[in-house]
């Protein structure tokens, strides 16, 4: 029954574990997914960048008198640019390293959730095992107790028999006497 109570507790903490692993998993996700979000933001904020950069050059072969303002407005997108390239870089280094660690962490939750599951159904063969043994132990002694109440009741038969022998015989000596 202890044994059993142990084997239980194991398996529940085994669940738990397990369960953890998977809550952080999702949480794992849900950033990695916000990252990549938040880098294709970045990536269409660029190409917007670019755009304006684009018609400011077609509206310097046409206006030379524009030409000083829009220059100060390129510089500042460029400096923008620069900024962004630099974050998108180094959200691209982050997001990699996030997955790698992401990887490595999801190959040590499939392997412990693989061991745990070997753990389980070792534990599961080994209780139907002793199952089985404990159900031909009871067939055992049923067939036993059968037998013996088979006896008992030959017995009782044989002693009733006796009894009115006996009977019979204190009868017959009390009519002689």
């Amino acid at each position: 029954m202890q044994k059993e109570t142990a084997e239980k507790e194991k398996m529940k903490k085994l669940k738990e574990i397990n369960e953890e692993y998977l809550k952080l998993l999702s949480e794992y996700d849900s950033i990695v997914s916000d990252l990549i979000k938040e880098r294709d933001t970045f990536k269409s904020e660029k190409d917007l960048v670019e755009k304006h950069l684009a018609n400011l050059e077609s509206a310097f072969a046409d206006v030379h008198t524009k030409f000083v303002r829009a220059k100060s407005v390129v510089d500042g997108f460029k400096m923008n640019e620069e900024v962004l390239v630099e974050t998108l870089n180094g959200n691209e280094i982050s997001i990699k390293e996030l997955q790698r660690r992401y990887d490595a962490l999801k190959e040590n939750t499939e392997m412990q959730f693989q061991d745990a599951n070997k753990i389980f159904n070792k534990m599961k063969d080994e209780h139907e095992n002793e199952l089985k043994r404990k159900n031909t132990q009871i067939k055992r002694q049923e067939i036993i107790i059968n037998s013996l109440q088979h006896c008992l009741q030959q017995k009782d038969i044989e002693n009733e028999k006796l009894s009115m022998i006996c009977d019979d015989f204190i009868y017959n000596q009390d009519e002689i006497l």
